[in-house]
């Protein structure tokens, strides 16, 4: 892990006690279980199918969830929310807003992903 990567997830590091590897190895398979059930999300709620997005939702918020509770986690959930009342447009509009910042939390998750080389868990780099 770098310095930055660090830095960015101290919140996740602390809830894990510091386990940088376990960290690693969370961010390897959420990196890649995360894609298709996003675009299952996406999916859903452009066709209206609500009950099944806000079950999407939620999933996705679990495996972001480890990382990452703050911005765009948070906000995930009122996304679920919306789902659950029904209101397809608000749905597809808050998640419009929200998707570029889930793509950039995967992102971030896919780079500490390949953190797994040995040489790169040295603290000094």
């Amino acid at each position: 892990m770098t310095e930055d990567q660090r830095e960015r997830f101290a919140s996740a590091l602390k809830r894990l006690s510091g386990d940088e590897e376990l960290l690693v190895q969370m961010a390897v398979m959420v990196s890649q279980d995360a894609v298709p059930v996003l675009a299952l999300l996406r999916q859903q709620i452009s066709e209206s199918s609500l009950d099944d997005a806000a079950a999407t939702g939620h999933k996705l918020k679990g495996m972001f969830s480890t990382f990452e509770t703050g911005s765009p986690v948070a906000e995930l959930q009122d996304v679920i929310q919306v789902c659950r009342s029904g209101d397809s447009a608000a749905a597809q509009s808050m998640f419009a807003g929200l998707e570029p910042d889930l793509n950039v939390l995967l992102g971030e998750l896919e780079l500490l992903s390949t953190s797994d080389d040995p040489s790169s868990m040295d603290r000094s780099s």
